[in-house]
C-alpha cells in the first residue's frame, strides 16, 4: 500500500500511430462554410492525416470537413468523407499542410453524372464531442 511519500508514476506516452504515405487529391473546408479548398495528403494513419494545401489557407481552420478522393485515384465508386479538426500547421518546401483529427468518416457513394450524393453528418459528428 502507498503511504502519504508515495508518489504515482505519469502514465506512459501513447505511441504515435502508424504513417502511411499517400497522396490523394483531397479538398477541404471550414465546417459551416461552402467554399472548398483543394489539397492533397501527404499520409493517413488511424488517428488523422496530413494533408498539403494547394494554394494558401483560406482564414483560420478550426472544425473541417475532408474529402478524399478515393475514386478518382483507385476507380472506385465511392469517396471517403471526414470530420475532424486542425490539430497543428506544418511548412513544407510546397506550401503550408496542416494536421487533422479525424472524429468520423463514411463513404460518398458517387452518382452516374460524378457528383458526391451523400448525407453529411459533419454536424452531427461534431455535437456528438
Amino acid at each position: 500500500m502507498c503511504g502519504a511519500n508515495c508518489t504515482v508514476p505519469p502514465p506512459p506516452h501513447a505511441p504515435r500511430a502508424q504513417r502511411y504515405p499517400l497522396s490523394l487529391p483531397t479538398r477541404f473546408r471550414r465546417v459551416g462554410t461552402t467554399a472548398w479548398q483543394h489539397a492533397r495528403t501527404v499520409d493517413v494513419s488511424a488517428s488523422g492525416v496530413l494533408v498539403e494545401a494547394i494554394g494558401p489557407l483560406a482564414g483560420p481552420l478550426g472544425d473541417i470537413e475532408l474529402v478524399l478522393g478515393v475514386a478518382e485515384s483507385v476507380g472506385s465508386r465511392a469517396d471517403i468523407t471526414c470530420v475532424g479538426r486542425v490539430v497543428r500547421l506544418v511548412a513544407r518546401s510546397g506550401g503550408t499542410a496542416f494536421g487533422a483529427s479525424i472524429d468520423g468518416y463514411w463513404f460518398s457513394r458517387l452518382t452516374a453524372a460524378g457528383g458526391i450524393r451523400a448525407a453529411l453528418y459533419a454536424e452531427a459528428a461534431l455535437d456528438a464531442r
